[in-house]
């Protein structure tokens, strides 16, 4: 356990630092640097919406295939169960024709 707490506290020290040694480096000034930030943060979200929809329309195609197929083995599993059923009235009637 304090092994991990050591290795998340070295994440967050190398974060902090990498993040002020960027803004420190930086070619642009801070009002660049924020639109620039806003800008990305816009395209990440488009992005991110975008990703989501198609998530989602993929996620919809393949429920309805599941729901199809489904529908299908239970017409094919009800025909067998019907033609069970004759079979063994069918059956019944033939031993109890024969006493």
């Amino acid at each position: 356990m304090r092994n991990i707490g050591s290795f998340l506290l070295g994440v967050l020290v190398g974060a902090l630092t990498g993040s002020i040694f960027a803004l420190l480096n930086t070619p642009y000034t801070g009002e660049e640097t924020r639109e620039k930030i806003i800008d990305t943060s816009g395209d990440l979200r488009k992005n991110a919406q975008k990703r989501w929809n198609e998530s989602q329309r993929t996620m919809e195609k393949s429920v309805d295939q599941w729901r199809d197929r489904i529908a299908e083995g239970i017409k094919a599993s009800s025909k067998q169960l019907e033609q069970t059923a004759k079979d063994l009235r069918e059956m019944a009637s033939d031993r109890i024709a024969s006493k």
